[in-house]
């Protein structure tokens, strides 16, 4: 997977289009593995469940799912990939495209008589690009996400995240990471946002003794475009970001 251009299924999708006068376009890839490193003792299972893909399209918008696949391959490495396009072209349309994945972790560690600890790397890429012709007139957004939550239902279980930078593991309530390459109609008169990045983290679960625990890792990606033939319409602006809701999901367990 590349995330410094646009996917392939992308570029033809745009190319198609890309002779309106007036266009709104995003793109938006996630792409992530997981990975057991040390069980500390306990029981653990990881489960691939399923997840809704979406895209809506009104007047001239069009949405793509480019990705959307769950995988344990080899066995203990899970990948999940999720990556969405569209476009809004005048006189007027919308378009959101959201695809969820995520993983289910179950840690056992009712037999135990001490604090266990597992570790877990998890590592993650993005892209995201919104481009416009009508700064006026149109917004988009384009929004990868990633989070490990869910954790301490009892308020006794710990999660430490060790981001690389030397501090060594750090204690957190979850792990999120939500870049977002955005254009507003407040935003001025610039014609692109790009954002883009890749990091490896190393994820610390202490669940105590006689205790059960789980959480969630999620890898996301959303989009948004819409043109507004009136820029003062609130109420078009309003169906404009119904989609960005769902760019910021929160899924507890």
């Amino acid at each position: 997977m590349k995330f410094s251009s646009f996917p392939i299924s992308a570029v033809l999708f745009f190319t198609l289009i890309s002779t309106a006068d007036a266009l709104v376009t995003y793109d938006s890839d996630a792409f992530s593995t997981f990975t057991l490193l040390d069980s500390g003792g306990m029981g653990i299972s990881i489960s691939l469940p399923p997840e809704p893909a979406s895209m809506t399209t009104t007047g001239t918008g069009l949405a793509s799912i480019d990705a959307d696949s769950q995988i344990e391959a080899p066995p203990g490495l899970f990948t999940m990939t999720s990556e969405v396009s569209g476009s809004a072209d005048a006189p007027f349309g919308t378009s959101t495209s959201t695809v969820l994945n995520g993983l289910f972790i179950e840690l056992d560690n009712l037999a135990g008589a001490a604090a266990a600890t597992a570790i877990f790397e998890f590592s993650y890429s993005w892209f995201a690009e919104v481009t416009r012709t009508e700064p006026d007139n149109e917004l988009g957004f384009a929004s990868p996400f990633f989070h490990i939550t869910g954790l301490a239902p009892s308020g006794t279980e710990t999660l430490m995240i060790d981001d690389g930078t030397g501090v060594g593991p750090v204690p957190v309530a979850d792990w999120l990471v939500h870049p977002v390459a955005e254009l507003s109609l407040l935003g001025g008169a610039d014609l692109s946002a790009t954002e883009t990045g890749a990091e490896t983290v190393l994820a610390y679960v202490t669940v105590p003794a006689f205790s059960f625990d789980a959480f969630s890792v999620i890898t996301d990606s959303s989009g948004v475009a819409v043109h507004i033939p009136e820029p003062g319409s609130l109420a078009l602006l309003a169906m404009g970001l119904v989609g960005f809701g769902i760019a910021r999901r929160r899924r507890l367990i």
